[in-house]
């Protein structure tokens, strides 16, 4: 059924509303008989037909109106008939042309009606406002004399009540560099399936509003996600798996796509009525404001429920195909929704679908839909089991039941992996690993940050090796002693946690909830809170080097950390320094999280740093009005890290980025940075996601090979690591081929060995010049090592 053009809350540039008073559209107008003169430069059109799209029912004085069907109202002269969508007559009434508006009611007979757009006769009276409007006019008389070129969606342009959005330019009108979009197609057995009566193939266009906006690499995406949503890929399948990396303009991608099925389709009628969109519920409101961007003034209406707002106000609003919702709210509000029925469903960051055992993924395969779009920042090919997971999710049973897929794919290409693994194993699971990639690349698009450097300003990466504090040095030490004498294997984890607290600040020993005896003998070390400052962490001592020079420079910064005790230190210090700062954890509530990121964004705000909890906000946030990030810490998932390191370095950003990891040298961290290098799967990591327990599962050579230590504080192991010859001064550096690492195919995904080596390569004493570039020109004592890599250096 066809939508609403009721006014709404999330309309691009109109005085926001509440969404009852959306619901209940605008005030029902009655004909009149009196007639009125007809607009001159109307009158020599006075025997010509009108003919509207509408959406009609039975008279109510309901406050939430619920329309019955789709019909057609033709205007001939004064007289003005309602029809339904298969032609049967419902009523006829005398009406003044004049007054019809696109998103006004009308009274004929016992039904209502609502306008929805013009299909075929003259054009609608305008208000003439501004320039604007007239070329729209102008361009409205070119479409009337050339009836091929004649578009209905574009005619919603003019319709629009004047408000802010109506002088802003949203490319409906006709410009010479614009190239239309136009969806291929569908094939032979396409047709014979879904076309049986052979109803003429009509032409699909993307809307030009949309179509301007889009890059090459989205113009491929938005027709993949057509295709696949379509069955055109396969006329069994309707599934997809959209994987750009973060910052490629998903987003857009999937709007454009969701308003095009909502209007067109290949036979005739529009695909669908109903789109379900989950997200993070950080990302909730984002994907409001931007469905109101850009199909606001066309009235695509958008429903988020909340405590005012409830499921049966989305099931009676017929108009509104948008139902926006996050994971959390979705399962708390399940048994309403099950029985609702959406023609599309889009998981965004829908990696967390990986496991199929959680109650997220249960509860959504319950649903009735088809059409089915995970959007993933992540590369998915890491884990096998979780790839089935997804694969299965968007296009059930394509690759069979999971043990079916164990003994066909997983487990042949796994025991391929191994490193003794015999010339007949190895040919067997690289067989079955192209003859996998066959059978899911159909609908599966990865594409990485290549595609659109050219777009976005210069980024500079650093990772940079803190040294380690005295106190650091001691505490690291003795903890590793006390684990040596303990005969437990089980408490390594328990030492890997109070290392990692050590590493970003000794104080952090004293926090958290774990009361087993290593731990309480571990916290007997740590000197008291007052006798400890900011200067007995290594990085901090970076970082304090860092933020008074980007003040003096009036820069903004997004520091990130996995650990909100990390996140309270942090900003105490921050708060006793003055510097202002905002904070976003998973303590913030849902409702202010846009809010916080638009002020931060905005540079007329106050607002130096932006405190960043990479577990709440690392994926989806757009945090462009800083140029500069630090990762203040590290996570055993280099994705997790990738995502997080993606703020700032995105579409909208004008400045030149700087992206800053810090590692503590010679610690666990840069034992967990080499893992990530060395490209070990996540499967092999420390904590496994999905026990609510975490669990070790390192072996004991592994914890060995953790829990060793540097000798020295002044060198770097990960350089050693590389079997690089260079003198450190940035200059002669390595390409990837002499190092003896293999080369990776897909540059942009996370670091690796090989690239790490093409970067450039900065050991103490630090180049000043460097330094001053970097905004820490006194830091060098607290450094041991600089991995550098520039965006317009090929990596």
């Amino acid at each position: 059924m066809r939508k609403s053009a009721a006014p709404s809350l999330r309309t691009f540039g109109s005085k926001s509303v509440s969404v009852s008073e959306r619901l209940a559209g605008p005030a029902t107008k009655t004909t009149d008989e009196n007639s009125s003169i007809i607009p001159s430069e109307y009158s020599d059109n006075s025997t010509a037909k009108l003919v509207y799209n509408v959406v009609w029912g039975k008279r109510s004085t309901k406050k939430h109106k619920t329309f019955e069907g789709d019909g057609t109202l033709t205007i001939s002269s004064k007289t003005a008939t309602l029809r339904n969508s298969d032609g049967s007559y419902l009523g006829s009434s005398t009406i003044k042309p004049e007054e019809i508006e696109i998103g006004c009611r009308l009274t004929i007979g016992s039904n209502e009606l609502e306008i929805i757009e013009q299909t075929t006769g003259v054009q609608l009276p305008k208000r003439k406002t501004d320039d604007s409007e007239e070329r729209q006019e102008s361009e409205s008389r070119k479409r009337k004399a050339n009836p091929a070129s004649f578009q209905p969606y574009l005619v919603l342009s003019h319709s629009v009540r004047k408000n802010s959005a109506s002088k802003m330019n949203f490319g409906l009108e006709k410009q010479n560099d614009f190239e239309p979009l136009i969806m291929p197609e569908p094939p032979e057995e396409h047709q014979s399936k879904f076309n049986p009566t052979n109803r003429s193939i009509k032409e699909v266009n993307i809307i030009p509003c949309c179509a301007r906006a889009l890059r090459p690499h989205q113009r491929e995406g938005v027709q993949f996600l057509y295709e696949c949503l379509m069955g055109f890929r396969s006329p069994e399948r309707f599934g997809c798996i959209l994987a750009d990396e973060m910052g490629l303009g998903k987003t857009l991608q999937c709007i454009t796509v969701c308003y095009t099925l909502l209007k067109q389709g290949p036979y005739g009628l529009n695909v669908a009525n109903r789109i379900l969109i989950l997200a993070p519920s950080s990302l909730v409101d984002n994907w409001c404001k931007e469905i109101s961007k850009w199909l606001g003034q066309l009235r695509a209406f958008t429903f988020q429920i909340d405590s005012k707002h409830k499921i049966q106000d989305f099931i009676n609003a017929k108009h509104i195909p948008f139902l926006l919702i996050s994971y959390e709210m979705f399962a708390k509000h399940f048994d309403e929704l099950k029985n609702v029925h959406f023609d599309v469903m889009i998981c965004d960051e829908g990696h967390r679908l990986k496991n199929q055992s959680v109650k997220i993924s249960t509860l959504l395969n319950q649903i009735d839909c088809a059409r089915r779009v995970i959007l993933t920042g992540t590369p998915i090919q890491n884990d096998l089991q979780e790839f089935y997971a997804l694969i299965d999710f968007v296009n059930p049973n394509i690759l069979g039941t999971y043990s079916e897929y164990k003994k066909t794919y997983e487990t042949p290409i796994l025991a391929s992996q191994q490193p003794h693994a015999s010339e007949w194993v190895i040919e067997l699971g690289e067989e079955r690993a192209e003859e996998l990639n066959q059978l899911t690349s159909g609908f599966i698009l990865r594409r990485t940050h290549d595609v659109i450097t050219k777009y976005l300003p210069k980024k500079q990466e650093f990772v940079v090796f803190c040294k380690q504090t005295d106190l650091q040095r001691e505490l690291i030490q003795r903890t590793l002693e006390l684990y040596e004498n303990n005969d437990d294997p089980a408490n390594g984890l328990q030492i890997i946690t109070s290392l990692k607290k050590i590493c970003n600040h000794p104080a952090l020993i004293n926090t958290g909830n774990q009361n087993d005896a290593l731990t309480e003998q571990i916290r007997q070390l740590v000197p008291s809170w007052q006798d400890m400052g900011p200067f007995d962490s290594g990085k901090l001592c970076v970082l304090d080097d860092l933020l008074h020079e980007m003040h003096k420079r009036q820069e903004k910064l997004v520091l990130i950390s996995y650990h909100t005790k990390t996140l309270n230190v942090l900003q105490e210090w921050l708060n006793y320094l003055n510097f202002t700062n905002c904070r976003l954890d998973g303590t913030t509530p849902t409702n202010a999280r846009n809010s916080i990121v638009e002020d931060f964004n905005n540079p007329d705000k106050d607002f130096f740093i932006f405190l960043l909890s990479a577990k709440a906000g690392g994926v989806g946030l757009n945090l462009i009005g800083a140029s500069r990030l630090v990762l203040f810490d590290n996570d055993w998932n280099p994705a997790s890290d990738l995502q997080a390191m993606s703020r700032i370095w995105r579409d909208g950003q004008k400045k030149e980025v700087f992206i800053y990891r810090f590692i503590l040298a010679g610690s666990i961290e840069e034992k967990i940075f080499q893992r990530q290098l060395s490209k070990v799967a996540l499967t092999g990591c420390i904590v496994d996601q999905s026990s609510k327990k975490e669990k070790l599962k390192l072996s004991n050579e592994e914890l060995k090979d953790l829990f060793s230590t540097q000798q020295s504080n002044d060198e770097c192991a990960t350089h050693e690591l590389l079997n690089c010859q260079c003198n450190g001064d940035g200059l002669n550096v390595q390409e990837a081929s002499e190092t003896g690492v293999q080369s990776t195919s897909e540059p942009s995904k996370s670091l690796q060995m090989d690239q790490l080596s093409s970067w450039q390569h900065y050991k103490y004493p630090i180049d000043s010049n460097l330094l001053a570039e970097m905004c820490m020109p006194n830091a060098t004592e607290n450094i041991v090592f600089i991995f550098r890599n520039q965006n317009d250096v090929e990596m």
